[in-house]
């Protein structure tokens, strides 16, 4: 790591908050989203005509929970500019 210098290790530390942030979401999938997808099938379960639009709305409504939920510590958001330069970019708008 001398070789490198200060370089180094900056690699080094944002690999490992990288690699804390990737068993991070691993062991909320094995762990904690299973428990509250159980609770969503339940909800499902308990509504008793599946096929009428009143179902179908309340499985649109339970997916978006479900996709909210695992997007709910990831604010991703992106960028999207008419310009090649980000920093000379007039027209950017910011999108989840």
């Amino acid at each position: 790591m001398s070789a490198g210098g200060s370089v180094l290790w900056l690699i080094a530390i944002l690999a490992a908050f990288m690699w804390a942030i990737i068993l991070e979401r691993i062991w909320y999938f094995n762990a904690g989203h299973q428990v509250y997808m159980g609770e969503l099938k339940a909800e499902w379960d308990s509504v008793s005509d599946h096929a009428s639009w009143k179902g179908t709305a309340i499985k649109e409504k339970l997916i978006s929970q479900a996709r909210t939920e695992v997007n709910r510590h990831l604010p991703l958001k992106y960028m999207r500019c008419s310009s090649t330069f980000i920093w000379f970019a007039r027209n950017c708008h910011w999108y989840d």
